[in-house]
């Protein structure tokens, strides 16, 4: 069986839509094709937008931040950190910092006890 396509108009097989069940045939009114060309157009106009940034605002966090890590200070690649709980958007971070924030669940209590154990650590190097 066969179907068209709402965007390119083609003719397509059944397996070339997805699953849709709010539609009376159970399939997209889009095809596969044009569903991805969509989401990579969108993807590349509004880069990061999972987190309500766009380009010019990502821009303006490296620049407020020297393009540096919030957490450690390191100048490279930057990824932006958000709250697990609403989304909301806390900064930049370095693939490492933001890594070692979702290890300890975000919980500062938890960073503020390794600080310690550390700095007790290097006392009793002393």
């Amino acid at each position: 069986m066969t179907k068209r396509c709402r965007l390119c108009r083609e003719e397509k097989d059944h397996a070339e839509y997805h699953k849709d069940k709010s539609r009376r045939d159970g399939l997209s009114d889009t095809c596969r094709d044009c569903k991805r060309e969509r989401w990579r157009r969108y993807s590349r106009e509004n880069k990061n937008s999972k987190y309500s940034l766009r380009r010019g605002e990502i821009e303006a966090l490296k620049e407020a931040t020297g393009n540096k890590c919030q957490g450690c200070s390191v100048s490279g690649d930057l990824y932006i950190d958000h709250d697990h709980t609403d989304g909301s958007t806390r900064g930049l971070l370095c693939r490492n910092c933001n890594s070692a924030l979702g290890f300890v669940y975000d919980k500062p209590e938890t960073l503020l006890r390794l600080a310690a154990y550390l700095t007790a650590h290097e006392a009793k190097k002393s």
